[in-house]
């Protein structure tokens, strides 16, 4: 009877204080922790193939930042097949900065990271200790595999709900007002599924591992100035108090590119005043946590171990078409950007609402220069079957129209469509949310528009059957 070899070690990623969080147009410094952040390491190696997990309490984790674990775990341990490694990002808004780059890239030098505090942990420092810390987990659970047995299953839990709201002329609002006369409907569905999947010792039967997706990013305490991991934290503490303190709980974030743990129907008002009800604060963190380690608790009160499970692993880089703008776009934005710029001096100066502004002429900007050097940008996915369950990742803010795509015409199940994993690419929105606009269906919000999303789609379909 074949058996899993499974190994699994938490690392604490919790940066030096005091650090900047990124995940906003203002800049938060952040002076405590409200709840450590953490890399959750898992190895899953069957016959002849492995699949390696690093869900990181990150708001998302850059290409860059993979590749570097990625070679620093083949100097340290070559046997291990160090492309299978998959970084993914949880992405809570109360963590730092990995790069200086992290806005400038997409947007241009003004949003380039700059210190705040003399003393501040500056993003290359935090980027090089985790990288190491991280590379070193991966080679310890490696090192540390036992036979394991397996089980898989899924429910439904309700946590997400989408986050655009469409009014009566057709324009589109993330978080917008729903206490409104033309609000007329949010823009598209949820995703109230939940994924499992656990490890067990063979000899001792106490839990090594577990992975659990659900389609909703962590961003409950998203406004905060401390550092955090969100709901995340508070699910592993109820796992842990139940099933042992060792076992190593792997959350991965769901396509939720248009969703969040807010109900903006229920809670009917413009967002600002959001941030002080229970689904901004500790107490809706903790709501969360609670319902998703329920969950857990309820599929390993009916798990059945598979027999004979194995692995398969395959991951593809494919080119897909960057969403152009014309050349009428670009001097119009341009225009715009430089009037808009004229504002303040200093960036620091200006208010979150025109940073935004500024952002949305600036990467319409860039995005002209970039394309006047290719038309396709790549992007990694991987698939990977566990047993019967099966898995497609990929590095977008994925909104949920493609993941149900994958599902269904994969033929349903327990197929689990993570998204910010393997990069960070920013939104993949679908054509109607384009057609609407708003932030998360701009050009400034991402590299592709609904056409990479078809075609994303068709390529893991095609990967999957190929497993």
């Amino acid at each position: 009877m074949k058996h899993l070899m499974v190994g699994a070690v938490s690392v604490d990623i919790t940066p030096k204080l005091p650090v900047s969080l990124v995940g906003q147009y203002y800049r938060r410094l952040a002076t405590e922790v409200y709840s450590k952040l953490r890399a959750q390491i898992l190895v899953v190696s069957g016959e002849s193939d492995s699949a390696i997990f690093v869900a990181c309490d990150l708001l998302a984790v850059p290409e860059y930042i993979q590749d570097a674990v990625r070679r620093e775990v083949h100097t340290l341990c070559a046997e291990i097949p160090a492309e299978n490694i998959i970084l993914s990002a949880i992405h809570t808004h109360t963590a730092p900065y990995l790069s200086e780059t992290h806005g400038s890239t997409t947007w241009g030098d003004d949003f380039r990271w700059f210190p705040v505090a003399e003393n501040e942990t500056t993003p290359d420092a935090y980027a090089t200790e985790i990288v190491t810390k991280m590379a070193k987990g991966v080679v310890e659970a490696w090192t540390n595999r036992k036979s394991a047995t397996f089980a898989t299953g899924l429910d439904h839990i309700s946590i997400s709900h989408n986050r655009r709201t469409v009014y009566a002329d057709g324009s589109v609002v993330m978080y917008g007002n729903t206490n409104r006369p033309d609000f007329v409907r949010l823009e598209g569905g949820g995703d109230d599924g939940i994924h499992f999947m656990a490890f067990e010792d063979l000899q001792t039967g106490k839990l090594i591992g577990a992975v659990i997706e659900l389609a909703c990013p962590s961003q409950v305490l998203e406004h905060h100035d401390y550092v955090a991991s969100d709901f995340w934290e508070e699910a592993r503490m109820a796992v842990a108090e139940k099933w042992g303190s060792e076992a190593v709980l792997v959350g991965l974030c769901g396509a939720a590119g248009d969703l969040s743990p807010r109900d903006i129907v229920r809670a009917a008002m413009p967002e600002p005043d959001m941030h002080v009800t229970p689904m901004y604060m500790e107490e809706g963190c903790r709501l969360v946590g609670r319902k998703i380690a329920a969950a857990f608790d309820a599929f390993m009160s009916k798990r059945v171990p598979e027999e004979n499970p194995d692995v398969k692993h395959a991951s593809k880089t494919i080119q897909l078409p960057l969403w152009l703008v014309t050349q009428e776009q670009k001097d119009k934005a341009l225009a715009a950007y430089t009037k808009q710029r004229s504002l303040h001096e200093d960036m620091r100066d200006f208010t979150e609402m025109e940073a935004y502004q500024l952002s949305i002429d600036a990467g319409i900007v860039v995005r002209w220069d970039l394309q006047q050097k290719t038309k396709t940008h790549p992007v990694e996915v991987h698939t990977i079957r566990i047993g019967s369950a099966r898995m497609a990742t990929n590095p977008f803010e994925l909104f949920v129209e493609y993941a149900d795509r994958i599902r269904a015409r994969s033929g349903g199940g327990n197929m689990i469509v993570v998204q910010l994993a393997g990069g960070y690419q920013g939104y993949l929105p679908s054509a109607s949310a384009i057609e609407h606009g708003g932030y998360s269906a701009l050009v400034c919000n991402g590299l592709y528009g609904a056409e990479g999303g078809t075609i994303l789609v068709e390529e893991t379909l095609d990967m999957l059957s190929k497993l």
